[in-house]
């Protein structure tokens, strides 16, 4: 995902309109934005209280993070953290600076695999165990091979009317076309979704059921995404930033290294596919 956990977030169902909506996967990531699990609707009122009176620490959000995961990691809640950092949203990016409560806080996590590569993260709690369970049922699927995969993304960008070479470098980039790459912030198979990107693809923008283990599905759910993406940032390499990183991200922050990095990368492989 991608990705920051790209991952490679679910865009929020609010009124508003579908360009506003978009927020990012990751496919990936693959992404830290789009989409993350059992979150915490809010915090008690008193541990509220308690982390206002506390010295904050800063930590630094890498790719593969979710606030629910940093919240494990801190001992604390999603509720505290969204309160503590005045944000309306779950949805954090790499390279944000989070403040964290106590002076003691945990070391940043390691610095994340480079792009392009689908490393197993070291995630806490329950998102350890929705990786282990993903990564086991997906091995229980039967799988196209990388060749299938390739002309599968390829036919599903020609019925979505997306650039197929874009679809096919994003693709590329994000898993290389294995349809079992399972990320440590849970961005699943060949375009690296996470599971409730797919639920809101599913929803609202296809209207059918999607399985994201389900290779076919997979595929669809991603190069839809990247179609919405498409259509609504400013230029191609907004729309590239996006999957990775979030386009409601890179709007309020730009893009940051790893994802100019990003973008160089599926850039100069769409150069390359003929």
């Amino acid at each position: 995902m991608p990705r920051t956990a790209a991952n490679r977030n679910a865009p929020a169902r609010t009124g508003r309109s579908l360009r506003d909506r978009v927020l990012p996967p990751r496919p990936g990531a693959r992404r830290t934005s789009r989409r993350r699990l059992a979150r915490v609707l809010a915090a008690p009122a008193l541990v509220a209280l308690v982390i206002a009176a506390q010295a904050p620490a800063s930590i630094v959000v890498h790719k593969g993070d979710s606030l629910w995961a940093v919240a494990q990691a801190h001992h604390t809640t999603v509720g505290a953290l969204k309160q503590l950092n005045h944000l309306t949203s779950d949805t954090i990016y790499a390279g944000q600076a989070l403040l964290v409560p106590g002076q003691n806080a945990p070391a940043p996590a390691p610095a994340p695999a480079r792009p392009g590569t689908v490393a197993p993260a070291a995630p806490v709690g329950s998102l350890a165990s929705a990786v282990a369970a993903t990564r086991a049922a997906i091995a229980k699927r039967s799988q196209p091979s990388a060749v299938q995969a390739r002309a599968m993304v390829e036919q599903a960008a020609r019925t979505a009317g997306l650039d197929r070479k874009l679809a096919l470098a994003v693709a590329t980039q994000e898993s290389g076309f294995n349809a079992r790459a399972v990320s440590g912030s849970n961005a699943i198979g060949v375009m690296q979704v996470l599971p409730s990107t797919v639920s809101w693809i599913s929803a609202s923008v296809l209207h059918r059921p999607l399985d994201p283990l389900n290779a076919s599905d997979n595929i669809a759910a991603g190069v839809a995404y990247l179609k919405i993406l498409i259509t609504s940032a400013s230029s191609t390499d907004q729309a590239i930033a996006g999957y990775y990183q979030g386009l409601a991200g890179v709007r309020a922050h730009g893009m940051y290294a790893d994802t100019r990095a990003y973008v160089a990368n599926v850039k100069a492989i769409r150069a390359r596919i003929r």
